[in-house]
């Protein structure tokens, strides 16, 4: 419930509090890949929808947003490779 009533509120946010939070994904999501890959298979998904419902900043400051879009896939492909290596060990 808590992450759809903000993936709606950003939604709606302004296209700089939809930079800020593109801003915090660039920051926070190859930390919390190479820190805790536990956590980052549930937090990388959440970043990844929220991305979606980013459209000003998209249409604003495409360049930022691909940023944060090429960080969270970047995330996808180091959570896909642990759980690969984990089924193969």
């Amino acid at each position: 419930m808590r992450k759809r009533l903000d993936l709606q509120y950003l939604a709606g946010a302004s296209w700089r509090a939809q930079m800020i939070k593109c801003a915090d994904m660039i920051d926070n999501v190859p930390s919390i890949v190479e820190h805790d890959i536990n956590f980052a298979m549930v937090y990388v998904p959440e970043k990844k929808a929220l991305l979606d419902r980013l459209t000003l900043a998209h249409r604003v400051c495409f360049p930022i947003w691909m940023d944060a879009y090429k960080v969270v896939a970047d995330g996808e492909q180091a959570i896909a490779e642990h759980l690969s290596n984990a089924s193969a060990a």
